[in-house]
């Protein structure tokens, strides 16, 4: 049997267990507190790490808003920029149509307006023709007496205004002043002495005072007279005529042509 001494066994007891407390006190109780210690650091730097973790998820989620502002920004202002494009492309395109509606129209009023010149030229020369040769052909055809019709009716036309517009008259006197005037007479055949003299009778009765005479042979009045004293200006001759024609007939030509 063994022999146990419980004494013995007690004292080693309690120099184990004051063995262990002052371990415990000295040794795993510093061991605690440095691990306690590095427990609160792990846990300081877990929960630092946790907010530099949320600091980077919310300026992650900042950045993706301003990337999201920033891609909507981009789209607003390259929607505005093709919007404008469009705009001036339209403008330009406006202003083009205009220029060139402006400009078919100019070019055709120009047509027309060299047309209608061309036009009226074309009936001027041959009015300007036909007159030309009806003068011709009546200065080749008519008889002479036909000018001694055309000197008797001026006379008589010079009569009757002596007596029929005396407003008239008295301008041509007081035209004339103090001096003697001339009556130039421009004829397509020469006058006989009796019509120089009717002629120079009727003058000095409107003026009232003698009178010189100067006559000019002229064929292209074909027929007739024209007479000038002071301001005054008859005509009496198929020249004369024929250009009347020739207004009328292009005052009727004028409206028939159409115009701009």
């Amino acid at each position: 049997m063994l022999d146990i001494n419980f004494t013995t066994v007690i004292w080693q007891i309690i120099n184990f267990l004051a063995l262990a407390a002052a371990l415990y006190f000295l040794l795993f109780k510093a061991v605690m507190r440095v691990v306690e210690k590095r427990t609160e650091e792990k846990n300081r730097l877990i929960n630092e790490l946790k907010e530099k973790n949320q600091e980077v998820d919310r300026m992650r989620a900042e950045l993706e808003e301003q990337l999201a502002q920033a891609d909507s920004m981009v789209n607003e202002i390259v929607d505005n920029a093709e919007k404008q494009i469009q705009k001036n492309h339209d403008r330009m395109l406006e202003r083009a149509r205009q220029e060139t509606e402006v400009i078919l129209g100019e070019a055709y009023s120009e047509a027309q307006a060299i047309q209608q010149q061309s036009m009226e030229a074309f009936y001027e020369r041959i009015l300007d023709t036909i007159i030309d040769i009806g003068g011709k052909v009546i200065g080749k055809a008519a008889p002479t007496e036909l000018n001694e019709i055309f000197v008797r009716e001026i006379n008589d036309t010079l009569w009757d205004l002596g007596r029929g517009n005396i407003r008239q008259v008295q301008t041509l006197r007081d035209s004339l002043g103090d001096r003697k005037p001339t009556v130039y007479v421009t004829t397509a055949f020469e006058l006989t002495p009796e019509q120089q003299r009717q002629l120079v009778r009727t003058f000095s009765a409107l003026a009232n005072r003698n009178v010189s005479v100067e006559i000019e042979i002229d064929p292209s009045l074909v027929m007739g007279t024209r007479i000038r004293i002071g301001d005054m200006i008859v005509e009496n001759s198929v020249a004369a005529r024929l250009n009347d024609l020739r207004d009328e007939v292009r005052e009727h030509l004028s409206e028939w042509m159409p115009h701009e």
